[in-house]
């Protein structure tokens, strides 16, 4: 038994396995460039209100985010930080045979002071001293810090001096 196998001649394109790669890749390209002259019409109607609703939301969101930028940008300061401490006399208070002085710690430049040492130091009428060193971790620019330093004698009874030893530029 025999079998012949067709000539290329002899098959119509694209009808059979005599068919080349040049054949299949025209035949590709034929079918993608009818497709492209002929696109699908876009929908040009009316917005619905789902559309409208999304629109507004997603531009007030975009809004904002350049408002909040544009507002960080221009009260920014770049003013290295200015450390002061305030004693708060007035909410001293006494427990356990110990008195506690709430302290004010602010930083009004625009840079964080990073391990911001304070020390309150009290002289008492007798002329003994005490001191209280306080340790704050960071303190953002325009930051506050409260803190509490104690002390065995009333600190509302004698001299008090509180200032800022030392920080670090983070």
């Amino acid at each position: 038994m025999a079998v012949s196998i067709p000539d290329s001649k002899d098959v119509a394109p694209g009808s059979g396995p005599a068919e080349t790669a040049d054949d299949r890749v025209q035949a590709l390209r034929g079918a993608r460039s009818a497709q492209s002259s002929h696109p699908q019409e876009a929908h040009t109607g009316p917005r619905s209100v789902a559309e409208w609703i999304t629109l507004t939301i997603s531009s007030l969101i975009v809004l904002g985010l350049i408002g909040l930028t544009t507002y960080f940008y221009l009260t920014s300061s770049t003013m290295p930080a200015t450390v002061t401490v305030e004693p708060r006399l007035a909410e001293a208070y006494q427990a356990g045979g110990r008195y506690y002085l709430p302290v004010t710690i602010r930083n009004t430049g625009g840079e964080t002071g990073q391990d911001v040492r304070v020390r309150v130091s009290l002289t008492d009428s007798s002329g003994r001293q005490e001191a209280s060193e306080l340790l704050v971790d960071f303190l953002a620019g325009g930051g506050t810090s409260r803190a509490v330093a104690v002390f065995g004698s009333d600190p509302r009874q004698g001299q008090l001096e509180a200032v800022v030893v030392s920080y670090m530029e983070p």
